[in-house]
């Protein structure tokens, strides 16, 4: 369903296995919920995407996250990647200088890059502590200030 606000699209819970082309044409969103669906990839033309803002890929069966993705998409301050199968967070993270949100938990990732002790503004991260190998359950526990101040020491 389409919101009356021309920049935001919700396609939620329905069984879409691709992000369709249709949506990838419209480069001026800079809010994309895609959350609750089937999609196994992300489509590399996603990256043209450059306005966005918030970007909602929860709940699907995404197992890789494309480095071109952090690399190109750098106004993103909003990221769901919760309730999929992905294992590796990519080193091109520390592009997402404005990430204040980014939500993990629920995938199979156990060590966070180093590279996320530059996400100076993220104010929400979302993991699952007792999967973590590095950081350190400990200092998961202790929050997103925390975990991005260990990971630049």
């Amino acid at each position: 369903r389409k919101s009356t606000v021309t920049n935001h699209l919700e396609l939620m819970g329905m069984k879409l296995q691709t992000i369709p082309l249709e949506v990838l044409n419209v480069t001026s969103l800079t809010k994309l919920i895609l959350t609750s669906n089937k999609i196994k990839e992300i489509n590399l033309q996603l990256c043209n995407m450059t306005p966005l803002t918030d970007l909602w890929l929860s709940k699907n069966l995404i197992a890789k996250i494309p480095r071109e993705l952090f690399e190109t998409l750098t106004n993103l301050t909003c990221l769901r990647l919760d309730e999929n199968r992905i294992s590796v967070i990519p080193l091109q993270i520390v592009h997402m200088a404005k990430l204040i949100e980014l939500r993990l938990h629920q995938n199979t990732i156990s060590i966070l890059p180093l590279e996320m002790g530059n996400l100076l503004q993220l104010k929400v991260l979302t993991l699952d502590v007792e999967d973590m190998v590095s950081p350190y359950p400990e200092v998961c526990d202790r929050g997103p200030k925390v975990i991005t101040t260990y990971v630049r020491a």
